[in-house]
């Protein structure tokens, strides 16, 4: 691990690993990861939560996500994401897996595969 640094950010096979420090165990989430993936591949919902929710809004996403990966598991809460304050957040994206809904307008765009390159795993190295 570099000294000083909170969580190494460069990928190593598409890992992104990240700080004991990062991790809160209570939670067992990487919070700042998981609420900085939301905000950057759904800008809309996540305004709209924040525009309902205020400054709350990070701490309701991050507790209703420990919240459904308790009750429904975390491949559930993978696969369907969840909903805060009627908001829709995918917690990842699987380009192989995932395909939107046939109808109008509904293809895969360059949008969506950027979407899926966001997707990160963070192993977190254990504390010595």
């Amino acid at each position: 691990m570099i000294e000083g640094r909170k969580s190494l950010e460069v990928p190593l096979n598409r890992f992104h690993v990240a700080a004991p420090s990062d991790y809160d165990r209570e939670l067992c989430l990487i919070p700042q990861a998981m609420v900085r993936f939301l905000q950057v591949t759904q800008p809309q919902a996540w305004k709209a939560l924040k525009g309902e929710l205020g400054a709350d809004a990070e701490i309701h996403i991050v507790k209703r996500v420990r919240g459904v990966i308790e009750k429904k598991g975390t491949l559930h809460a993978l696969r369907k994401g969840v909903d805060e304050s009627g908001c829709h957040f995918d917690l990842c994206f699987f380009s192989a897996i995932q395909r939107p809904q046939s109808g109008p307008g509904k293809t895969l765009s360059g949008e969506f595969f950027s979407k899926c390159s966001m997707t990160r795993i963070r192993p977190v190295a254990s504390k010595t």
